[in-house]
C-alpha cells in the first residue's frame, strides 16, 4: 500500500458498459484496479439454402483464420481437467471464439504488437455484432437467456476483457510497442463503450425489454442497472450534447493513460559523493554496497525499495529531505498540465449532466450516496485523531529518539518513529524484516487461502508470461479449477510502481473463469520485506480472493467479482490484513534465514508498538481523502494552481508541514482511478473493522463456519446485492463505525486493524 502509509494503487483495471472507462477498478482501481470456453460454431437448427450454406462455409473459414491468429495469443491450457471444456452460451456468436474463450487467452503476452492489434480489432468487431442483435432482436424474452439482455451481457464481457487486459499490458509489459498498442486498443474500446452507452437506439431497445410476470431478481437488477447507467450517462440528451460527451470521454481516456504512464516512467535519483559518506550513516552496509557504482558513488532511486529504507534508517536529515523532495516530484511537471485538463473535463461532464461538481457525480450510487455524507464521515473520523495525532508528534519531538529533528517535517517522521519504537518497545525494524522474505510471505498468503476458503494455489509452469518474473497459479477447490492468478511481484523499469490487483477476466458462468494479476514491487532476495510489505501482500490477495470467489456461478458480467459499490471494495482486502499479525498465521511462514520462527515476544512487542502513531497515520490518510474530494469540488480547475491547492490542503488537514518544491499530486495515481473517492479506504476500513471485531476476533480467525459465512455473504455474491445488504446479511445488523472509532481512541490491539512499523508520507 503506499495502493492503492501514503497512497496505495490497488486497482482493478476493468470496465464495461456499466462502468466508466475512465475508472480504474482496484482497486489502483484504483487506483487500484481482477477470467474460457465456447464451441466454434453454434449448431444450426433451421433449413438452409445453398446460398446460406456458401456463406456459412465462408464464415467458418474466416473464423478458423481468426482462431489461428488467436492461438498465437493463447496461454497453455492446464491439462487433465474437465473444467477446461466449456459450453457455448445461448447467445454466443461465431466471433466469440476468435476473441475468447480458451482458458488464459486474455492474459497472454503476444510476441509482437501486430498480434495484439488483430485481436483487438476482432474483439471490437464482435462487440458490434452483439450490439446489432440487441437492436434487432425480440424484446419479449427475459432472463439471462433473453436475447437482448443476453447479447448485451456479452457486450459487457468483451468490453471488460479488453479494458482489463489492455490496462494490465499498459502497466507491466516491458515491450514499448505492446504498451503503445494496448493504449491504442483501450482508447478504441473506450470510444466503442461511449458510443454504445450514449446510443438512443440501444437505450430504446433495452428499455423495451419486458420484465415478465415473474422476473428473475438478478435479471431485473441487471436490466434496471443498465437503464440507469445509460440515462445517467446522458443518453437522453440532444445529439449535440451527446457528441460533446463523447469527445470528453475520448479525451479523458487519452489523458488518463498519459497520467499513468508518466508516473510509471518517472524515476528520480539521489547521488551521494564518496566524500560525503557521512550522509550514509544509519543505512545497512549491504544496502549501501548494492547501490554503489564502480566509481564509488552511491545512487538511490525513488522506487519504494530504495525510498523506504532511506527514509526509515538514514540518520542524515539532508539525505532524507533530498529523497523526500525527489519522491514527491515524480512525474512533475509533466503531470501538472495533464491533471489540470482531467479535472476540467470531469467538471465539464458533471455540469452537463446536472451535477454541481464531479465529486457529487462520482459519489452518486455509492454507499455514501452523496458528498455531504462523505464529508460528515471524514469530519467524524478527523475529530477522533487530530488532537491525538498532534500529541503523538509532540511526544515524539521531545524524545531523545528524534535526535533533535523536527518531526512535523514529513521527511523526519518515519526515521524518528522507527527510533522511538526501537527505544521504547524493543522492536527493531531490521530484526523484524529478517523474518519476512517475499518467498516465505507468499507461502503464508497461500496458507490462509487454503485454511479459510479451501483454495489450493497450484503453480503452472511452461506457460507464456509477459515477463520472466511472473509466476502463474491455478486456483483449485477440491481438484476443481476456479480461476487463475498471475503474481508479478518484483520491481523493474517502467513497471507500475505500487501494489495492485489487476483483473484480467471476470468470471461468467459457462463461458470463462476469473483471472487476475497481483502487480507489486516487493524486495528481491536477499532483501527482505518490511511488515508493511507483508500487509500489502495480504491486502492485494484479499482483492484477488474477492474477484475469484465472487466470479463463480455468475450469470451477469456486471455482477461478477469485485462489482460492489466502489466505497466497499477495499473492505475485504483490509479485513485480510489482520491475518499476518496472528501468531498461528506467522508460524507457517515468518522465519529467518536460519529457519527460526519469529518469537512470540517480538510479535507482542510489535502489537504494543503499533498503538503509537496510529492517530498520525490515520490523519494523513484522511488528508489524502480530503485532498482528492476537495480537488474535485473546484468549479474552474483550469484556472487553479494545483501546487498552491496542495499546500493549502496540507496545512488544513495533514499532521505535517508542506515542503517546498514538492508536488505529491503529480504521482498520486488514485487521482486517475479513484478520483474523488479516496475516502473509500477509510469508509471500507470502518466496515472491515466492524466485521472483524464482531465475527472473527479474537478467537475465530480460523473458524471454518465463520469463514464460510463470510465467503457466502460477502465474497461470493459479487455485485448481485447492495453492499449494505451484504454486510447486514453477514453481521445480522447494519454496520457501524464504533469498532473503528474504538481503535482510533487507543482500543486494545488484540482486535485492532493491523500493526506496522514506521511510516512513509
Amino acid at each position: 500500500m503506499g495502493i492503492f502509509g501514503g497512497e496505495r494503487d490497488g486497482h482493478a483495471e476493468g470496465t464495461s458498459l456499466l462502468m466508466s472507462s475512465e475508472t480504474d477498478s482496484i482497486a489502483e482501481t484504483s487506483g487500484e484496479h481482477i477470467y474460457d470456453y465456447i464451441d466454434l460454431i453454434p449448431p444450426l437448427n433451421r433449413k438452409t439454402s445453398f446460398t446460406d450454406r456458401i456463406k456459412q462455409v465462408g464464415l467458418v473459414l474466416i473464423v478458423l483464420l481468426a482462431v489461428t491468429v488467436a492461438v498465437l495469443f493463447v496461454w497453455q491450457v492446464p491439462k487433465g481437467s474437465s473444467e477446461n471444456t466449456a459450453r457455448a452460451t445461448p447467445h454466443s456468436l461465431p466471433c466469440d471464439t476468435s476473441v475468447g474463450p480458451t482458458f488464459g487467452i486474455m492474459a497472454a503476452a503476444p510476441s509482437d504488437a501486430a498480434v495484439l492489434e488483430v485481436w483487438c480489432a476482432s474483439a471490437l468487431g464482435c462487440i458490434q455484432e452483439h450490439v446489432d442483435v440487441v437492436l434487432t432482436a425480440d424484446s419479449s424474452e427475459v432472463g439471462a437467456r433473453g436475447t437482448k439482455l443476453g447479447h448485451m451481457n456479452l457486450v459487457d464481457l468483451h468490453l471488460t476483457n479488453i479494458f482489463s487486459l489492455m490496462g494490465l499490458m499498459q502497466s507491466v509489459s516491458p515491450n514499448t510497442e505492446i504498451v503503445n498498442a494496448a493504449s491504442a486498443c483501450k482508447a478504441r474500446a473506450s470510444e466503442k463503450n461511449t458510443n454504445i452507452t450514449l446510443n438512443p437506439l440501444v437505450f430504446q431497445a433495452i428499455s423495451g425489454v419486458s420484465k415478465g410476470t415473474d422476473p428473475d431478481e438478478q435479471t431485473q437488477r441487471y436490466l434496471q442497472l443498465t437503464i440507469d447507467v445509460m440515462r445517467e450517462s446522458g443518453v437522453h440528451k440532444s445529439d449535440t450534447v451527446r457528441e460533446q460527451l463523447m469527445q470528453i470521454d475520448s479525451t479523458l481516456e487519452t489523458l488518463s493513460t498519459t497520467f499513468a504512464q508518466n508516473i510509471a516512467s518517472s524515476v528520480n535519483y539521489i547521488t551521494v559523493d564518496p566524500s560525503n559518506s557521512g550522509m550514509l550513516a544509519g543505512l545497512d552496509s549491504d544496502f549501501v554496497s548494492s547501490h554503489t557504482n564502480s566509481t564509488g558513488y552511491v545512487i538511490f532511486s525513488t522506487d519504494y525499495t530504495d525510498y523506504v529504507p532511506v527514509m526509515h534508517s538514514s540518520t542524515s536529515e539532508t539525505l532524507r529531505r533530498q529523497m523526500y523532495r525527489a519522491f514527491n516530484r515524480r512525474a512533475y511537471p509533466e503531470n501538472n498540465a495533464v491533471l489540470q485538463q482531467i479535472l476540467q473535463l470531469r467538471q465539464d461532464r458533471a455540469t452537463i449532466l446536472g451535477y454541481s461538481n464531479y465529486a457529487s457525480m462520482a459519489t452518486h450510487g455509492k454507499m455514501a450516496a452523496n458528498t455531504s455524507r462523505v464529508e460528515s464521515f471524514l469530519e467524524e473520523m478527523m475529530s477522533e485523531v487530530i488532537a491525538a495525532g498532534r500529541a503523538e508528534l509532540q511526544q515524539l519531538n521531545v524524545s531523545s529518539s528524534a535526535g533533535g529533528v523536527d518531526v512535523f517535517k514529513p521527511y523526519n517522521y518515519g526515521f524518528a518513529l522507527n527510533r522511538y519504537i526501537a527505544d521504547n518497545f524493543a522492536v527493531n525494524e531490521t530484526e523484524v524484516k529478517s523474518y519476512f522474505s517475499t518467498a516465505n510471505t507468499k507461502k503464508g498468503v497461500f496458507y490462509v487461502a487454503q485454511e479459510l476458503f479451501n483454495i489450493e494455489m497450484r503453480q503452472v509452469v511452461g506457460v507464456p508470461r509477459w515477463h520472466s518474473d511472473v509466476e502463474v497459479y491455478d486456483m483449485m477447490i477440491e481438484g476443481r479449477l476456479i480461476g487463475r492468478a498471475y503474481l508479478d511481484l518484483y520491481p523493474r523499469t517502467a513497471k507500475f510502481k505500487h501494489a495492485a490487483m489487476f483483473p484480467i477476466r471476470q468470471g461468467l458462468d459457462s463461458y470463462q473463469l476469473p483471472e487476475a494479476a497481483l502487480v507489486c514491487n516487493f524486495p528481491v532476495a536477499p532483501e527482505a520485506m518490511t511488515f508493511g510489505d507483508v500487509q500489502t501482500f495480504f491486502h492485494e490477495f484479499g482483492h484477488l480472493l474477492h474477484h475469484v470467489i465472487g466470479g463463480q456461478n455468475q450469470d451477469w458480467v456486471a455482477f461478477s467479482g469485485i462489482a460492489t459499490e466502489w466505497d466497499f471494495v477495499e473492505a475485504p482486502s483490509q479485513l485480510l490484513e489482520h491475518w499476518p499479525k496472528n501468531m498461528e498465521t506467522l508460524s507457517h511462514f515468518a522465519r529467518n534465514s536460519d529457519g527460526q520462527l519469529i518469537p512470540s515476544a517480538l510479535v507482542d512487542a510489535m502489537k504494543s508498538a503499533s498503538q503509537f502513531g496510529r492517530a498520525v497515520a490515520t490523519q494523513q490518510q484522511l488528508y489524502y481523502a480530503w485532498f482528492a474530494l476537495r480537488l474535485h469540488q473546484v468549479n474552474n480547475p483550469s484556472s487553479m494552481s494545483i501546487s498552491d491547492f496542495e499546500a493549502t490542503m496540507m496545512a488544513s488537514y495533514s499532521p505535517f508541514e508542506h515542503v517546498d518544491y514538492t508536488h505529491m499530486y503529480a504521482s498520486f495515481g488514485h487521482l486517475n482511478g479513484y478520483g474523488p473517492l479516496y475516502y473509500t479506504y477509510q469508509w471500507s476500513l470502518a466496515i472491515a473493522q466492524d466485521m472483524f471485531s464482531s465475527e472473527f476476533c479474537p478467537s475465530k480467525m480460523y473458524d471454518s463456519n465463520v469463514a464460510q459465512r463470510y465467503s457466502e455473504s460477502i465474497l461470493a455474491p459479487g455485485g448481485t446485492k447492495s453492499a449494505n445488504t451484504l454486510v447486514t446479511n453477514f453481521l445480522g445488523r447494519s454496520w457501524t463505525a464504533d469498532a473503528y472509532q474504538s481503535y482510533l481512541r487507543g482500543g486494545s490491539s488484540s482486535c485492532a486493524r493491523h500493526f506496522t512499523l514506521g511510516a512513509h508520507v
